[in-house]
């Protein structure tokens, strides 16, 4: 007899007081939802009081936030850890040993020369992602500003986008494959700890091509002649 899927455990978390919430105009608590391996939360607005956890047993609908909301969510530091705005969700940003290492070794090996290596956010359509690492070229001038910080830039500047993807693996493989590609960057790379995954050929439903390149490997390098070492790239595994 087949198991049906056990119901989620649902938990709220507030904003950090009524001012914050006054600042940014929108009261609005965000829900995390524990669910079964494999699947991801996803921000809603629920009930509640402000600074209270509390567990919700009612369903909720789901609140899809706008980049303008997000920003100014940001800026009035209603977010007590780092998050991300993917496709009017709000995602968490969790860096852990390994995660970090890979991204320490990946900016000390990728060339430089006429172009800026960055982890800054990158805008991206309505999204504000936050790439573990991207290139851009020296010269490119932003086309854009979003909020009163965040540069926006051409898609035929961004040379390179780069996912480290410990717990992340299927959303980096999908969902953010999917919103590089729609918004043109033409390398997209997704790092884990058994192989890098190559993306070009960005099309409206993400890339039409992705090669792994396993240890042992070389990988080219896209916007140089160079071709870097997985093993250079990847970090060891935790002990």
């Amino acid at each position: 007899m087949a198991r049906s899927a056990p119901a989620p455990s649902t938990w709220t978390t507030c904003w950090p007081d009524a001012s914050v919430a006054a600042r940014i105009g929108k009261p609005v608590n965000v829900m995390i939802e524990i669910l079964p391996r494999g699947s991801f939360p996803s921000p809603t607005p629920v009930g509640g009081r402000v600074g209270r956890l509390e567990l919700m047993t009612q369903p909720a609908l789901a609140y899809r936030w706008s980049q303008s909301e997000f920003v100014r969510a940001s800026e009035a530091e209603a977010f007590d850890h780092r998050v991300e705005l993917v496709e009017g969700e709000i995602w968490p940003v969790v860096i852990g040993s390994w995660h970090g290492d890979t991204v320490g070794q990946l900016l000390a090996s990728l060339p430089r020369s006429e172009v800026r290596v960055t982890t800054a956010t990158l805008p991206t359509g309505a999204s504000l992602p936050d790439p573990d690492c991207w290139v851009r070229r020296a010269d490119a001038d932003p086309v854009g500003i979003v909020g009163s910080r965040l540069s926006i830039w051409d898609a035929s500047d961004v040379l390179l986008v780069v996912e480290v993807a410990d717990e992340t693996m299927i959303q980096d493989l999908n969902i953010k494959a999917r919103l590089y590609g729609q918004a043109g960057y033409p390398v997209y790379w997704v790092i884990t700890q058994e192989a890098i995954y190559e993306h070009t050929g960005p099309i409206a439903t993400g890339y039409r091509t992705r090669v792994e390149y396993l240890h042992g490997e070389r990988i080219p390098v896209p916007y140089t002649d160079a071709d870097l070492a997985i093993d250079d790239l990847i970090a060891p595994r935790p002990a």
